[in-house]
């Protein structure tokens, strides 16, 4: 089976210069922990996902609770002292805490091979590319849902 038959044709995506105030607004909208990091002629420059939101937020003095959603986190820092500089964090670029080694698969690859890079790198999701070009994306979640069928 190809990845091409299983993927999400629409990733959700967001752009080096949006803020991590909308990567979080857009998680949460889309109920999604990550997203590829497109430019204009929708190439793939970086991934980003809710643990690197995390990461800099724990930078600044944060303890994280387990099983505590991004969001939850983001309005417990507003709620608090740490407001203002949450806030000048939340206005960082996409581009600062970006992944840019990003791993991609082709639509005509094997599930297989998509699932085994997913497994020995532990990712969640891959980007679908075709002629440099994101044409979708596949993650776990996908993954679990064909095989449910």
């Amino acid at each position: 089976m190809l990845v091409k038959e299983i993927m999400s044709r629409k990733p959700v995506t967001l752009h080096s210069r949006d803020t991590l105030e909308k990567t979080v607004r857009v998680f949460a909208k889309h109920r999604i922990s990550g997203c590829p990091v497109v430019d204009s002629r929708k190439h793939v420059v970086g991934i980003i996902a809710n643990t690197d939101v995390l990461r800099v937020i724990d930078a600044q003095g944060r303890i994280l609770k387990e099983n505590e959603d991004l969001l939850s986190v983001v309005l417990g820092f507003l709620k608090g002292d740490a407001k203002t500089a949450l806030k000048k964090i939340l206005k960082s670029p996409v581009r600062k805490h970006m992944v840019r080694d990003v791993v991609v698969v082709a639509p005509e690859d094997d599930i297989a091979n998509a699932v085994s890079m997913m497994n020995q790198r532990d990712i969640e999701r891959l980007p679908v590319v075709s002629k440099g070009r994101l044409v979708g994306i596949i993650s776990r979640k996908d993954v679990m849902r064909f095989l449910e069928k």
